[in-house]
């Protein structure tokens, strides 16, 4: 079990910094194609930025979904499983 916490925190930490970078990107890069000197503009392309995160997060849903359930043992009886195993 720990090394399942472990990982998944450095999965979280990659994936935040990772799906920050591209949404920056995306955003830079249709703030430079529109050349944005308006208001408008520069709120269209926040606009797409918004939008590719949406899809993003949809993305990743999909194998969040298909995870396997696992069985939840409330706390007691992990306790109680931890005093008679040790």
């Amino acid at each position: 079990m720990p090394d399942a916490s472990s990982t998944t925190r450095i999965i979280q930490q990659v994936g935040g910094s990772f799906g920050s970078a591209i949404l920056a990107f995306i955003l830079a890069s249709v703030l430079t194609s529109h050349h944005a000197v308006t208001a408008a503009a520069r709120a269209s392309a926040f606009d797409t930025a918004f939008w590719w995160a949406i899809a993003l997060t949809a993305l990743a849903l999909v194998p969040a979904i298909l995870l396997p359930a696992g069985k939840a043992q409330p706390a007691a009886q992990n306790t109680a499983q931890s005093a008679m195993a040790g």
